[in-house]
């Protein structure tokens, strides 16, 4: 028995309610079970219960024992002063705050105590896969949207908190996260330095010069401090030195950047440079995402491709075959789901413009689903999504639900755990 479990029970009231009594013989009727506190203080608050012939107004604190209550000290805590009713798994002490007290062991049905247990004792990283194929169409699509929104959401707090850093620059801010997403996961951080290392306002005085964009981009990584015998690398080397003393710039340690075991199309260098070709080419760039609709009008303004130097190399001073190197369909669909869709969604909800925030979740609906471990996990318990937005939501729900065996906060976790048989 969990006190999250507890808690669960509690809020959705799956006991039987009907002749309560608290350990001391008192009747009990809930009129409110009160409002779920996730911060500090009491489990429960405004609740509104009464015990005897008493109403009472205030908190319920939640324990799987009696005797934890001042186990965590809350008799010495003044948040806890309100508390009308402890709810506890089993009453083990009588404490001396004389607070009355509800067991609820017994009056649990046991089929939810025996589900919740078999779910979270289960070593599969998806707790409910051998369930799941019975659930209806109409739950995958209430979890589709919930799980989906959550993670948007979340995202959107990181661009919230960057645009604040940036005191309120959107430009700045699209530019610092849209050359975070040309880092992926492994590179991600580093590219974001990157960016906070250069404002964008340095490089629009460049922005009529590729040669100078990269210089100042590969300089401000820490790629160029190196002894180079290429004529290109050297040409950058020297611009870049000229550049730095101008803008008074100091590059970003070279160590940040991780090339082992990364395939030469994920290169930083390469990548860098696909980044200054986008800014070379692109002229507010921000405003044209906004004004975009159709999802390949959208994917148009990313599609280009670095200088003729970078078709024959990924990175300086080493040769490659010659090859293009622009920027691929799917890099352009990942920029589409990490970066342009949580950044239009929030420009939207800052200015309080539901058409932006709808764009971008239809942005999502119009882009293929994922391909990656997990969206093949769920399809091998078939489930499989339909587009990006549903395959967010899977990302969503194995990481910050099924990892954590938070079956509780689940749709699909509560439906099982209710299940009668």
């Amino acid at each position: 028995m969990t006190e999250q479990l507890l808690h669960y029970v509690w809020k959705h009231q799956l006991f039987n309610t009907s002749e309560l009594k608290t350990v001391d013989g008192e009747k009990i009727l809930i009129l409110k079970n009160g409002i779920h506190n996730h911060q500090s203080g009491p489990d429960f608050s405004n609740a509104k219960i009464k015990i005897g012939e008493i109403i009472f107004a205030g908190s319920v604190e939640i324990h799987q024992s009696s005797s934890d209550f001042e186990k965590h000290q809350h008799q010495n805590d003044a948040a806890y002063k309100n508390v009308i009713l402890h709810v506890v798994y089993e009453h083990d002490k009588n404490i001396s705050q004389q607070i009355p007290t509800l067991e609820l062991k017994g009056i649990i049905p046991l089929y939810i105590i025996r589900n919740y247990e078999n779910l979270i004792k289960r070593e599969n990283k998806i707790a409910c896969a051998g369930s799941i194929q019975n659930t209806s169409t109409l739950l995958w699509e209430q979890v589709f949207n919930r799980m989906a929104l959550n993670r948007l959401e979340r995202k959107v707090e990181f661009v919230e908190a960057t645009l604040k850093q940036n005191n309120q620059n959107w430009e700045e801010t699209f530019y610092q996260l849209l050359a975070k997403n040309f880092g992926m996961k492994v590179n991600g951080e580093a590219f974001f330095e990157l960016a906070k290392s250069i404002p964008i306002n340095v490089l629009a005085k460049q922005k009529y010069s590729l040669l100078q964009l990269e210089a100042l981009l590969l300089g401000q990584s820490g790629l160029l401090n190196e002894i180079f015998s290429d004529a290109y690398a050297v040409q950058l080397q020297k611009e870049y030195q000229f550049l730095q003393h101008k803008f008074s710039l100091q590059p970003i340690p070279a160590n940040y950047w991780k090339m082992a075991r990364m395939r030469p199309q994920n290169f930083p260098p390469l990548r860098i440079a696909q980044l200054a070709a986008l800014i070379f080419q692109s002229s507010h760039l921000l405003s044209k995402v906004l004004e975009c609709s159709a999802i390949n009008d959208l994917k148009q303004l990313f599609q280009v491709q670095p200088s003729d130097y970078w078709q024959q190399h990924f990175k300086l001073d080493t040769d490659s075959i010659k090859s293009k190197k622009q920027i691929g369909d799917s890099t352009i669909e990942n920029f589409i789901i990490n970066t342009i869709v949580p950044i239009v969604f929030a420009y939207g909800k800052i200015r309080h413009e539901d058409d932006f925030q709808d764009k971008a979740v239809q942005w999502l609906n119009d882009l293929s689903a994922e391909k990656n471990n997990i969206i093949t996990a769920w399809k091998n318990y078939n489930i499989k999504p339909q587009n990006a937005f549903q395959s967010q939501a899977l990302i969503e729900l194995k990481n910050e639900f099924c990892e954590k065996k938070n079956c509780l906060g689940c749709l699909i976790g509560q439906t099982l755990i209710k299940q009668s048989i």
